[in-house]
């Protein structure tokens, strides 16, 4: 494809581009049920306590924490496409049933059972993007996907709104967010390659490969994956604590209606959204370890300025503020986390540390209904900035530039 300049896209950038729209009709599965579709199906149908709204919603995260690592693994053994259709068919079937009305338990199960189809996608999909996306370039394709997030993140509550509006009924999502789920199935069947020729490895991750090197003896190996292991936990700890309460926090603190819930993020995105490709490649640019600690930092200072915020024009400039700094730090992170992992234990290193990431999910998810509800709405947006102020610390100390021959870490 050509450029109006007469430059040409790189294919691998073509491919990556094709697997971002799977992960944007995911992400809008996804988003749209934990952020707004669950909490306000149980908490306006079913009438359930925050707390318990929050513990629900956990089982997602509980079950794609279970089994992102075998998934990862099993991904690098036997060819990702697989894993990235099926997921999302496990969960299209977790809406279409959640839509049928069953009791509280067992919507915890289904969700679950979501939890397990997004284990199955998500690090067999960022694998596959590590695999045909050579180095240099890695963090603009990751910044692809990064702009997919951000549309799901803005046309998720925006849909739900949309459709609640029409309908005045809180399960019609669940059918609409199955179709998307089957799109995204059909679209991967098309578009994610039958087998993956692998961009170059680093002469370390060459080495480490012919030594025959576990998944987890790479992360060990490296003090940089084990520092942004450690990180990956405090840090979504932290975001997922706003998982489920951040709805009913602007709906019972800032009066925001249902019907008015997507206009908000969709004014958010609209600040957001222009920077999701470009910090991807500000990130190859000024390199990855650096565009790591100022995302993070950035990340850290919007969320300890959001609980403080009441007028609506300011909470999206602050939320913004939050979301370019996420941008900035995402797509870095994931490049040179698929980097230091090597070529054949890509997926198993994913795997390890979305496990890690879904332990902090799950921790933060356990936590943050709690504190809103016996210490009051501005608790989990506090406890998660101090969060984020720790990881910035600790990527400060220890993620840091690459020596000439070596990955280089200060103790």
């Amino acid at each position: 494809m050509k450029l109006p300049g007469g430059k040409s896209i790189p294919r691998p950038l073509l491919i990556a581009a094709a697997l971002s729209a799977v992960a944007l009709l995911a992400e809008l599965g996804y988003q749209t049920t934990a952020v707004a579709a669950m909490p306000f199906y149980l908490r306006g149908e079913l009438a359930l306590p925050v707390s318990l709204v929050t513990f629900i919603n956990m089982w997602f995260l509980v079950a794609e924490t279970g089994a992102k690592i075998p998934f990862g693994s099993l991904s690098d053994r036997y060819g990702r496409r697989w894993f990235v259709v099926l997921g999302p068919l496990l969960s299209a079937t977790a809406a279409l049933a959640i839509s049928f009305g069953p009791p509280p338990a067992a919507i915890a199960v289904l969700r679950a059972l979501d939890g397990v189809g997004a284990a199955m996608l998500w690090p067999a999909l960022f694998a596959t993007v590590a695999d045909v996306v050579e180095e240099r370039i890695r963090a603009t394709a990751m910044g692809l996907f990064n702009a997919m997030y951000i549309a799901g993140v803005v046309v998720g509550p925006l849909l739900y709104s949309l459709i609640y509006a029409r309908t005045g009924s809180r399960v019609a999502v669940f059918h609409v967010l199955a179709i998307f789920f089957l799109l995204a199935v059909a679209l991967a069947w098309v578009v994610v390659p039958r087998r993956t020729t692998a961009a170059p490895a680093a002469p370390r991750a060459r080495a480490e490969e012919r030594g025959g090197r576990s998944a987890w003896s790479v992360v060990r190996g490296s003090p940089v994956l084990l520092a942004m292991l450690v990180v990956a936990v405090v840090q979504f700890v932290g975001l997922h604590m706003l998982n489920g309460v951040l709805s009913i926090y602007l709906k019972e603190d800032l009066q925001i209606s249902e019907e008015r819930f997507g206009q908000l993020f969709l004014y958010i995105g609209l600040v957001v959204g222009p920077f999701a490709i470009p910090m991807g490649r500000l990130a190859d640019r000024i390199g990855k370890p650096e565009a790591v600690r100022l995302g993070l930092a950035i990340c850290a200072v919007g969320m300890w300025l959001l609980p403080w915020v009441k007028a609506v024009p300011l909470l999206i400039l602050v939320a913004g503020v939050f979301g370019i700094g996420f941008l900035l730090a995402s797509p870095a992170w994931l490049a040179l986390m698929t980097e230091l992992a090597g070529e054949q234990r890509r997926g198993g290193v994913v795997g390890i540390m979305n496990t890690a990431q879904g332990i902090g999910a799950s921790l933060g998810i356990a936590l943050g209904g709690p504190l809103y509800q016996y210490i009051g709405p501005r608790a989990p947006f506090l406890a998660s900035a101090l969060l984020f102020s720790i990881s910035v610390l600790v990527v400060l100390r220890y993620v840091r530039p690459a020596a000439p021959r070596r990955q280089v870490l200060h103790s």
